[in-house]
C-alpha cells in the first residue's frame, strides 16, 4: 500500500501528530450510576501512554499531555448531561511508517486501565468500514502522558 501526497509517495508519518480527546462520562444521554459511589472520579489524573505497531514490532512513542481541561454541563440539559473533558496530546511519529497501527492507552493514576484506543491509515474503503476500537471500564477512572 503506498499513500501519495500530489505525485510525491510518503513513507512516513512527519515529525509529530497531534490528537484531541473529548471524554464526557455518559451513557445512552444519561450520566450513569457509578458502580463505587465512594470512589471519587478524577479526570484530571489521567495517563496516556502511545505505542506504535505492525506485524513484526511495538515501539513506545513519546509525547507529551498538553493540555486537561474539564468543561461544564451544557445550559438547560437537565439531568441528562455531565461534566466533559477535552485533553491534547502531542505524539512525536518521526520515522513511523504511515503503515503502522497507533495504540494509545488511558489509564487511571493508581494504574487502573480505563480506555484502549487504536486506529491506522488505510484505503478509504478500509476507513469506511473499520470502526475505531474504544473498551472503556467504567470501573475504574482517573489522565499525564507516560513514556
Amino acid at each position: 500500500m503506498k499513500f501519495r501526497r500530489g505525485t510525491e509517495v510518503l513513507e512516513n508519518f512527519p515529525d509529530e501528530i497531534r490528537l484531541k480527546i473529548y471524554y464526557r462520562l455518559t451513557i445512552g444521554g444519561f450520566a450513569p450510576v457509578r458502580s463505587n459511589p465512594c470512589k471519587p472520579v478524577d479526570l484530571s489524573t489521567m495517563k496516556f501512554k502511545a505505542i506504535w505497531s505492525n506485524k513484526f514490532r511495538s515501539l513506545v512513542a513519546d509525547g507529551t499531555l498538553l493540555n486537561a481541561e474539564r468543561h461544564d454541563p451544557e445550559p438547560l440539559c437537565e439531568n441528562k448531561c455531565s461534566e466533559w473533558w477535552t485533553y491534547d496530546l502531542r505524539i512525536e511519529t518521526s520515522g513511523v511508517p504511515l503503515t503502522d497501527d497507533l495504540l494509545l492507552l488511558i489509564d487511571s493514576a493508581d494504574g487502573a486501565h480505563f480506555a484502549k484506543l487504536t486506529e491506522g491509515l488505510g484505503p478509504l474503503e478500509h476507513a469506511v468500514n473499520r470502526a475505531s476500537h474504544l473498551n472503556v471500564n467504567q470501573q475504574s477512572h482517573n489522565p499525564k502522558l507516560v513514556d
